[in-house]
């Protein structure tokens, strides 16, 4: 299926092509459509490309959009590269809200620079859960069981805020919960729950690491007499 600028594209299944299985130009909107199985990317969208309440599952890239676009309520797994990427177009950022990725190849959510990624989950990805680029931000969202960082700040100027990372670094490469590249300063890390992080100097963080689950030998504790 390949559709011009400001199309839309609503209630369609794409399923084993040899390309794309939705390509979207500009400013074209896709809604409650399936895409499986495709031989390269399940949706590839130009800029300003609206995707709502979508299933991606065994493309190449999930979803892969451009600047300004705007993807919601959507998931994506067993990609063979990344389950959501935007890529730079310009110098705009992109909104991914309310997905889930999981068993990608790659990372689940990777955005370029000024995105915004919230209320996401993303777990059991080979490499980051939620990766994102200079002057993004991860608010409220949850990311576990990951092969490398759960949340990856990739560059200057990030925010994390009211996320949860839990069990990733699951191939023991050195990358934590929530992990800052090297060149990543000037970044906001606040009231985050993680099991561990690797945050460089140069960033403002306070991270909330949960203790130890511990199981009571009082099988009575929690009762009140």
């Amino acid at each position: 299926i390949e559709v011009e600028q400001n199309s839309t594209v609503t209630r369609c299944l794409s399923i084993g092509n040899n390309q794309h299985g939705i390509t979207a130009h500009s400013g074209s909107t896709i809604e409650n459509c399936s895409i499986l199985n495709n031989g390269h990317d399940g949706i590839h969208g130009s800029h300003n490309i609206t995707v709502i309440n979508c299933v991606a599952s065994g493309n190449d890239e999930g979803m892969e959009v451009e600047a300004g676009s705007v993807i919601m309520y959507s998931t994506a797994s067993h990609s063979v590269e990344d389950g959501i990427r935007v890529k730079r177009s310009g110098n705009g950022g992109a909104l991914v809200k309310g997905c889930t990725t999981f068993s990608n190849s790659k990372d689940g959510i990777d955005v370029d620079i000024c995105s915004i990624v919230t209320d996401c989950t993303s777990y059991s990805n080979a490499q980051h859960g939620i990766r994102v680029e200079p002057q993004s931000m991860v608010i409220n969202s949850t990311s576990s069981h990951n092969g490398e960082a759960g949340i990856k700040l990739g560059g200057p100027n990030c925010r994390a805020e009211n996320n949860t990372t839990m069990l990733n670094n699951t191939t023991d490469n050195g990358f934590g919960g929530i992990h800052t590249s090297s060149t990543a300063t000037d970044c906001i890390i606040i009231k985050n729950v993680s099991d561990s992080y690797t945050i460089d100097p140069g960033n403002h963080f306070e991270v909330i690491t949960p203790a130890a689950e511990t199981v009571p030998d009082n099988p009575w504790i929690n009762i009140e007499l």
